[in-house]
Order: structure tokens, then C-alpha cells, then sequence
């Protein structure tokens, strides 16, 4: 175990001091701000703080409720007539003006009167205006009340288990989806990593020396538990510049999408079982491959299909979204390859039962502790061959062992 701890603390040292490891870190946390950045001049350049204006015919706005202040609000000014309102357009005063015609309550049309159309946030307000004003007759605590409810958190299950959000779906609502492009993007880095674990030694002849020091099971342990722990710290070093990027957001925004950042306590926690297994089982298997193969530029090319089963899910998200809990979904969410994406989906548009979680996250478990035989056995095979790769036929083989041994 000592020697296991000192290889993983040399790996994880050699990988994070690296330039490369250092500009990796860095590219998330500088392409959120530059994401920000635009949203942010984007939002500024469509809205415009400048006042509308109203003309009241129908006698509805006589004694008007202001809405309340926010984020996009504008100044809401009354006209005596379309005369006085015409020439404040024309000044620059107001961005429009509305006309309510003296039968507005009975056809609720309204007429709006502008040189250039007023922005969102000031069209926006307006509406609000009108909607506290349709409830002048109730106290105008409840009017302003009514204004500012929001219907982002109701969520409706339908009878066949799909998941309809009333309002446009938040950001807590969309986590799911979020976390597994996350798990695929933090996958495909580590790729790199996890199929030249012996590589280097191999490559400079330096295996031999190092398998007299340490048994082939503390050199394998060691190098994956120090390239976990690296890929680890990637992760959730990006989740804390994501968590940043986000309290700025929504200081800067404060939009519907942005106010409600939470999920589930039960997605969260399938979330968490499938994931877990699932990274280890792949992280194994990258190992494996990294072990067999004759030169490290050949894993690097072969690794990128192990993203290949995680984007089935994605191609599929229509029949996800119409159909949750049908037999493709089903089968998708408990097959091990493809069972993290298809989960987080399902968890996403539908509600997953409770025993089909359970039985992926089994099947994970399983999966990953047979993918860390597989590497073990691919290492003792291939650690000291050169030029030459591990063929499956061997990989896969019962060999007898020698004299009192156990089977390889």
C-alpha cells in the first residue's frame, strides 16, 4: 500500500504541474467568462431603459397600479392624448406608446405606435402594468403578487411518466442534461491520460527496473488512482468555476432560466450512483486499452470510440423525451456503456422508477470491477512487450497456471 501511494502521488504531481494540465484547467473558466461576456453585451444591446407611454379611451387606466421594480423596468407614462404622446415619440422622450381604444375591455385590442419597435424588457413591463391593472378590484398587494408569480417550478407528470414544465424550463431543471455532457466532456479528456499510463516506461525501457520495485498490481493501482485524483481535481475545479459563472449570471441577468439552481434530491442521488461506477469502469477500460496496444499514438486514436456510446443516448433524445419509460429508453438506461447518458435524460424529461436505478447502478458496479480485472490482466500481459500488442483472443484466454498458481 506504500509503495501503491507513492506511485499515485508521483502521477498526480507529474500530470498537474504541466503546462498542459495548467492551460486545460484554465480554458473552461476563460471560455465561461467569454460566454458571459457576450450574453452580457447581448442583453445590454437589447434593452433600452427609455420610457413608454399609454392613452387611456377607455377609462380603465384611470387610476393605474404600477408593477413593481426589477430587473428591465422602465418608467410607465401617461398621455392626455395621442397629440402629446405622438410628439414625445418624436423627441426621443419614450421608446412607444399604447393606445387603449374606448372598447378595449370588451375586444382587449390595444394599438401600439412606435418609429423603431421599443426592446423586450420595456414591452415586457408594459404587459405586467396591464396585468395588475386587470385586477384593480383586488387588493393591490395581490395584484403585484400576481405580477411577480412565476410558474417555473410546476412540474406535471403525465399519465405515461413524461415530466411538463408550465413555464420555459429553468437551469435546476435542465442539470440532468448538464451533468452527463459534463461526464463526456471530462471522459474525453481524460482519455488522454488513462491510455498512456505505461507508455512512457514502456517507451524509455525503464518497465523492467521499475516492475522489480514494485508488484505489476501497486504500479497499475498507483498510476490509475494518481490520473483519477488529476481528473478529479479538473472536475471539480470546472465546478467551481461554473458555480462562479453562474452566481454572475445571475447578478447580471436575473432571468427566469437562471433563478432556480437545484434539482432533485433523488435525481441528484441517481445521478451520483450510475455516474460513479460508470467513470471507473471506463477509466479501466482506457487503462486496459492503453496496456495492449503496440504504440501510445495508436490508443489515443482508438480511445475516442469509447465516447461513441455516450452519444447514442443524444441521438435519440426525441424518442427520450417522447417516451421516457418505453423499451429503448429502458433498455439504453441499463445497458453499461450507455446507461450514465440515458439515465440523466430519463431523469431529465420523465421520472425514472426507483428498481430500474437500481439495477444500472448494480450492473455499473459490476461492470467497472470486471473492467479493473481487465486492465490488471491487460498490464501483467502486455507490460513488458514491445512493438508488439495484446491480442483479445489472449486478453481473454484461461492460460494454466504454473505450479500451485491460480489461472491467470
Amino acid at each position: 500500500m506504500f509503495k501503491l501511494r507513492l506511485i499515485a502521488v508521483h502521477e498526480y504531481k507529474r500530470h498537474v504541474l504541466r503546462k498542459r494540465f495548467i492551460w486545460a484547467l484554465l480554458s473552461v473558466p476563460a471560455m465561461l467568462a467569454l460566454m458571459v461576456g457576450i450574453t452580457a453585451l447581448a442583453v445590454r444591446m437589447e434593452r433600452d431603459y427609455r420610457p413608454v407611454g399609454y392613452v387611456d379611451h377607455s377609462g380603465m387606466l384611470a387610476n393605474p397600479v404600477m408593477p413593481p421594480e426589477g430587473e428591465g423596468a422602465v418608467e410607465i407614462r401617461a398621455f392626455p392624448g395621442e397629440a402629446e404622446a405622438q410628439k414625445a415619440l418624436q423627441a426621443g422622450e419614450i421608446q412607444g406608446y399604447y393606445v387603449l381604444p374606448a372598447d378595449y375591455v370588451q375586444t382587449n385590442k390595444v394599438e401600439l405606435v412606435y418609429l423603431k419597435p421599443p426592446k423586450s424588457n420595456a414591452t415586457s413591463h408594459f404587459w405586467d402594468f396591464m396585468q395588475m391593472n386587470w385586477l384593480a378590484n383586488q387588493p393591490p398587494e395581490l395584484a403585484r403578487r400576481v405580477a411577480a408569480m412565476s410558474d417555473d417550478d410546476i412540474v406535471v407528470q403525465t399519465p405515461d411518466g413524461r415530466r411538463e414544465f408550465a413555464a420555459e424550463p429553468t437551469l435546476g431543471d435542465l442539470l440532468p442534461v448538464i451533468a452527463a455532457v459534463a461526464f463526456m466532456m471530462l471522459l474525453g479528456f481524460s482519455g488522454g491520460y488513462l491510455v498512456q499510463v505505461v507508455s512512457e516506461e514502456k517507451e524509455n525501457r525503464t518497465m523492467e527496473m521499475l516492475i522489480t520495485s514494485a508488484s505489476a498490481g501497486e504500479f497499475i493501482g498507483g498510476k490509475v488512482v494518481g490520473l483519477v485524483c488529476v481528473i478529479l481535481t479538473q472536475a471539480l475545479a470546472w465546478l467551481a468555476f461554473a458555480g462562479v459563472a453562474i452566481a454572475v449570471a445571475q447578478r447580471l441577468f436575473q432571468t427566469p432560466f437562471l433563478e432556480t439552481v437545484r434539482v432533485d434530491a433523488g435525481v441528484a442521488l441517481t445521478i451520483l450512483a450510475v455516474f460513479a461506477p460508470a467513470f471507473v469502469m471506463y477509466s479501466a477500460l482506457m487503462t486496459a486499452l492503453g496496456a495492449t496496444v503496440a504504440e501510445p499514438q495508436e490508443a489515443q486514436q482508438i480511445a475516442g470510440l469509447f465516447i461513441l456510446p455516450n452519444v447514442v443516448p443524444l441521438w435519440m433524445m426525441m424518442t427520450f423525451i417522447q417516451n421516457p419509460n418505453g423499451p429503448v429508453a429502458v433498455a439504453l438506461s441499463l445497458f453499461p456503456l450507455t446507461s450514465p447518458i440515458s439515465l440523466a435524460i430519463r431523469a431529465t424529461f420523465g421520472i425514472v422508477p426507483a428498481w430500474q436505478a437500481a439495477v444500472a447502478a448494480a450492473l455499473l458496479v459490476l461492470s467497472a470491477w470486471g473492467a479493473v480485472w481487465l486492465a490488471g490482466r491487460a498490464f501483467r500481459l502486455g507490460m513488458l512487450r514491445y512493438g508488439k500488442r495484446v491480442g483479445l483472443a489472449e486478453l481473454f484466454a484461461r492460460t494454466k497456471p504454473a505450479a500451485g498458481g491460480n489461472y491467470a
